[in-house]
């Protein structure tokens, strides 16, 4: 297997470690017909991370791995002129050392329940659902701001008491667009590793942008593996 450039925290080395330790999952890659989609897919296959069946256009697939000099041999193909992903089902990823309730925090512009913001109240809401038992595995909190739900200091400057405010383990952003941009400024100005899923499917499928580097694909990969093992137990 090829070494991706080392960069982060070392949390992505740590979740191609544990991976080594389980057997390969059948996958379906969807389209993988930019350079680093059709890379990972190959590495992943070659790192026995996955059994990666191959699903677009056969002969644009074909072209890319001769360009790229890859080895798809490990691959299956199958042809399909035009696909579509279908929806899938994350895995929450405990920390190390971290307790098995996780902290959540939701997000809004600002930390207090107005009517003028939807996301404030929708937090709310979510919150007395967890109050109630309507929701385990999790201590939740919010409406948070981004500053009060990462740092102590900063809710304390602003009075707020809370049992996840700087321990957070999980952020959840009040729509896509704002979760697309937490998700891109982490990954592009600190160097944040990242992996994408789809919530909701009885199998794991990933889903990556299109700028996604190899490394990214491969720790999507990595994160599905986990998951597909979690979900036989």
């Amino acid at each position: 297997m090829k070494k991706t450039k080392q960069i982060g925290t070392g949390k992505y080395e740590q979740l191609m470690e544990t991976c080594r330790k389980l057997s390969p999952v059948t996958a379906a890659m969807v389209h993988p017909c930019e350079d680093s989609a059709i890379t990972a897919a190959g590495e992943a296959a070659e790192a026995g991370l996955i059994q990666s069946i191959l699903v677009g256009p056969a002969d644009k697939l074909k072209k890319l791995a001769r360009r790229l000099k890859l080895d798809l041999e490990p691959c299956t193909i199958v042809d399909v002129p035009h696909s579509h992903a279908a929806a899938a089902k994350a895995v929450e990823l405990v920390r190390e050392g971290a307790a098995e309730i996780l902290m959540k925090g939701i997000l809004s512009a600002v930390e207090t329940v107005t009517s003028k913001i939807s996301s404030t109240i929708e937090a709310a809401a979510l919150c007395k659902m967890a109050e109630r038992g309507q929701i385990d595995g999790a201590i939740i909190d919010g409406p948070l701001a981004f500053d009060n739900a990462i740092s102590k200091a900063a809710a304390k400057t602003k009075g707020i008491k809370s049992a996840v405010v700087g321990d957070v383990d999980i952020l959840l952003a009040s729509d896509l667009e704002a979760g697309n941009m937490l998700a891109k400024q982490l990954i592009f100005l600190v160097n944040a590793d990242s992996a994408g899923l789809v919530l909701g499917a009885r199998v794991p499928v990933v889903l990556n942008s299109r700028a996604d580097s190899v490394r990214a694909r491969l720790a999507s990969v990595a994160v599905a593996v986990r998951l597909a093992h979690a979900q036989r137990m």
